[in-house]
Order: structure tokens, then C-alpha cells, then sequence
């Protein structure tokens, strides 16, 4: 496979002044029995086991024993997960084939998970499918953080385009990432190169820090099929360390000046297809792959990020491009965000639609779909605007636009304005691709970002 990637998600310098890995103890599996840090929970239906080879921890889940969102019936080992942030769990997955001949049983599932509860959780897991049209082995990231308990819709990031699928790689080694940024999942193929599997997520419940609570660290296994036997996984080892991240003041101004992003202002997602993230000619250059797409639940766009600073008022603008769109895919673009998390935030866009037409979008969402709100205007055969904007004042969120960095117009006049200021956010810059129709494809542009935290409203003057 070419989606190889390695995550820079870090600088020079590592940030991990609340890091404590004190009440995690990592294992290397070479006893006879499970540690006491760990606990077992067995499975509905009963009947799930675990067993120690001397170099591996097995577990293998019993047939019917199904994972899947509101569905808690899968077997696991758990232990508290490690305090602070800016660390990650990494473990090694040996000889899990869910799809060899005598197993195949639908939807068989082994990996790692961190978990809250049953509606709060992220994970990455080597899986099987359905054997529809043909039995297939893969590695899946999902989460689940949702406002309503147990609800059976309005789920982000699952399923089969959320997986690397044909993977043939034994073994595979897993890993999340708890970071000031949020929470990511990787795969890796040798233990050295990762991938990012699960796209940038926060709790959406715990807007102030973005993190989960109480959290545990899982080794799963599920099974919902009753149509064959469960793959046995064998897990090799579970280790953690520490994770560096930026360490700019948030709200760096950038003109994309250098060679390279400069990895002490901004992190990265490269996308659930591995994107291509570099800075040349004075610009950052953003090339979605296939399937990078960005709407409602959809929640895939490659992009870089930045913390905003915490201010009442705060303008932030990016030149950017291309400034025509007609050769490209319908409903490619790119944007600027201003994020709280996946449920939460404020964005523009410039796009082309599926009339071949150009568009600028502005999407306000707040407390997951409860607060949805769209705003677009159709630009036809007019070239796109090179200067978007997000304008906070207080609890109000104004995204705009302009042709020459003079006039500008907002999408809606006078903007939306939030029950409560998105908190802990980011500035992310993004962007996105639908399908694998090809076609050219299209690079976004973006020359600089600046932040602007004054109010707006300038001194009173007297005059006699």
C-alpha cells in the first residue's frame, strides 16, 4: 500500500507539562497470568475467553458477542488509562485474520479502545466484514460522542469508508493519541511509519477541554456473526509515552514563507485517504486524496490546525485559492474553520458545486445537529472570492468574504450568534474531495493566515 504516512503532529520542542503515566502500567503479556492492573469482562453471550501464551495476551470473543455503537455485548481487558494529556497507547496485534478459511464470522473485530462509557469512546481495530461480495480484512477507527444515550442515528465516522480495506500486513500495530489537540487513532504496518485511521475528534460534551472522563484503556474483541468461529487475537504487548505537539502562541500570523509547515505553529490530519500537506512558493498547499469529504456527519477533510487565542473578539483571514474551480470534482474546495470539535464550530468555503457552478458556503453547527445552519451563495461562473474570514464578537460568529481584502460581505448578514462562545477551539485550515472519479486533481492554496483580536470599534474621540 502507498498510504504510508508518517504523523507530524509535533514540533521541536514536547508539551507535556500534565503528562502522568501513573496509573497506567504498561505489559509486555510474558506471564502466566493477567496482571493485576487488569480486569476481565466477558461477553452477551457468555462464554468469551482470554489466555497467556508467555509472549502474548489472547482473547477471543464469542460468537455473537457484537460491538457496534449502542451495541455493548463485545469481550475486553481494561485498566485505567494514563493521567494528562499529550501521551499515547500503543500496542501489537499478531496473526488476527478475521478472514482466513474456518473463521469468518461477520464483522469480527480486535483492537484497542479508549472509553468513557457506552456513548463515549474512541477506537481502532483490525476487523473482517461480511464476506459481501468477498471476505475482506481491514483496519477501522470509529468513535462514539453523543448527546443523546443509545441513539440509533447521527452517528460520525464508521463503517466501511472509514476503514483501510485489502490490508494483508501482519501484524499490525494500533495506537491513540490523547493530545492538547484532541483525540487520534493510527495503524502501522512495521511499527515505525503510522497512518491516521481515526480523523481529529474532542468529547463534544466537555467543550472546556475537548477530553473524555474517567477514562479506561480496552483490548477488545467482538463478533456479531453466528456463521463462523472468532479469530483468536494475539496481543504482544500494550506501552504508552509521550506525544509532542505545538508550542507557538496561539494565533501565530504565517506566511507560509519557509520550505515546510512550520510544525511549532500547527498540527495536521492528512485525512482518512492520506493527502498531501506541503509549503512552497510561498503558499501552504493542500491536495485532498479521494474521499476526503466534509459535510454534516461526513467529517473527513484534510487539514492543518492552530489553537485560536481565547479573546472576546477576534478576526481571522487567509488569502487563498485556486480562484476557479470548473476543472474539478463537484463539491471539491477548501476552507477556514473555526472549531470547537466535530459537532461544534463556525466555517467558510469555497467550493464547486454539482452544477459545475462556484459557491462560497458558510456553516454554523452547534450542540450537534440541533443547532445546523447553512448559508450559501452562488457565485456561477464568477470566480471565486480570494479572502475568507471568520469575525467573533462575543458569542456571534460572522463568516465573510472578499474580493479584495477591502469590502466584505458576510454569510448571513450579521452572522449567527451561539448560545455560548465555542470554547478551546482551533483554526483549521482544510481541504476536501468527494469521490474517485478523477479528473484533475485540485491543490488549495493558502498564502497566509492572520489573526486580528482587536475589537473592531475604534477609541471615542472629543473634539471643541
Amino acid at each position: 500500500m502507498n498510504r504510508l504516512k508518517t504523523l507530524f503532529l509535533m514540533g521541536s520542542a514536547l508539551s507535556c507539562a500534565s503528562l502522568s503515566f501513573g496509573q497506567f502500567v504498561a505489559d509486555e503479556f510474558n506471564g502466566g497470568s493477567l496482571g493485576t492492573q487488569w480486569t476481565f469482562q466477558d461477553s452477551d453471550p457468555v462464554g468469551s475467553v482470554i489466555g497467556h501464551t508467555g509472549t502474548h495476551l489472547s482473547i477471543e470473543a464469542m460468537e455473537g458477542a457484537d460491538l457496534f455503537f449502542f451495541i455493548d455485548k463485545y469481550t475486553y481487558v481494561q485498566q485505567d488509562a494514563p493521567g494528562g494529556t499529550n501521551w499515547e497507547i500503543v500496542t501489537k496485534l499478531d496473526d488476527f485474520d478475521p478472514t482466513a478459511a474456518g473463521k469468518q464470522n461477520n464483522w469480527n473485530k480486535c483492537g484497542l479502545m479508549l472509553w468513557q462509557d457506552n456513548d463515549h469512546w474512541f477506537g481502532v481495530w483490525a476487523l473482517g466484514n461480511d464476506g459481501n461480495p468477498t471476505w475482506r480484512r481491514g483496519v477501522e477507527g470509529a468513535y462514539n460522542s453523543d448527546f443523546v444515550a443509545n441513539r440509533t442515528e447521527n452517528w460520525h465516522e464508521w463503517g466501511g469508508d472509514q476503514a483501510y480495506w485489502d490490508v494483508t500486513q501482519n501484524p499490525v500495530w494500533l495506537k491513540i493519541q490523547k493530545t492538547e489537540n484532541g483525540y487520534f487513532g493510527l495503524v502501522s504496518y512495521d511499527g515505525t511509519t503510522w497512518i491516521q485511521v481515526n480523523r481529529l475528534i474532542r468529547n463534544s460534551q466537555n467543550a472546556a477541554t475537548g477530553y473524555f472522563t474517567n477514562e479506561k484503556i480496552r483490548l477488545i474483541q467482538s463478533g456479531p456473526g453466528t456463521n463462523g468461529q472468532n479469530d483468536v487475537g494475539l496481543f504482544d504487548f500494550i506501552r504508552t509515552g509521550p506525544v509532542a505537539v505545538p508550542t507557538a502562541s496561539a494565533g501565530t500570523n504565517d506566511e507560509f514563507a519557509g520550505t515546510s509547515l512550520d510544525p511549532l505553529v500547527w498540527g495536521k490530519h492528512e485525512g482518512i485517504e492520506a493527502s498531501t500537506i506541503a509549503v512552497s512558493g510561498g503558499a501552504l498547499r493542500i491536495t485532498p486524496a479521494n474521499f476526503n469529504d466534509q459535510w454534516g456527519g461526513i467529517d473527513k477533510a484534510v487539514r492543518v490546525f492552530q489553537k485560536a487565542p481565547v479573546v472576546p473578539n477576534l478576526k481571522v483571514t487567509a488569502k487563498v485559492g485556486p480562484t476557479e474551480l470548473f476543472n474539478f470534482q463537484n463539491w471539491t474546495g477548501y476552507g477556514l474553520w473555526l472549531w470547537q470539535d466535530q459537532n461544534d464550530y463556525a466555517s467558510i468555503a469555497n467550493l464547486r458545486t454539482d452544477a459545475g457552478a462556484h459557491m462560497v458556503q458558510a456553516v454554523y453547527q452547534r450542540a450537534d445537529s440541533n443547532e445546523w445552519n447553512v448559508d450559501e451563495i452562488n457565485l456561477g461562473g464568477d470566480p471565486l472570492p480570494a479572502y475568507l474570514r471568520i469575525d467573533k464578537a462575543g458569542s456571534t460568529y460572522t463568516a465573510q468574504y472578499s474580493f479584495d481584502n477591502v469590502t466584505w460581505i458576510s454569510l448571513p448578514n450579521g452572522g449567527h450568534t451561539y448560545s455560548t462562545e465555542l470554547q478551546n477551539t482551533q483554526v483549521q485550515l482544510l481541504g476536501k474531495k468527494v469521490n474517485d472519479n478523477g479528473g484533475p486533481q485540485m491543490t488549495a492554496e493558502f498564502d497566509w493566515v492572520h489573526f486580528d483580536t482587536s475589537s473592531g470599534v475604534g477609541d471615542w474621540q472629543l473634539y471643541n
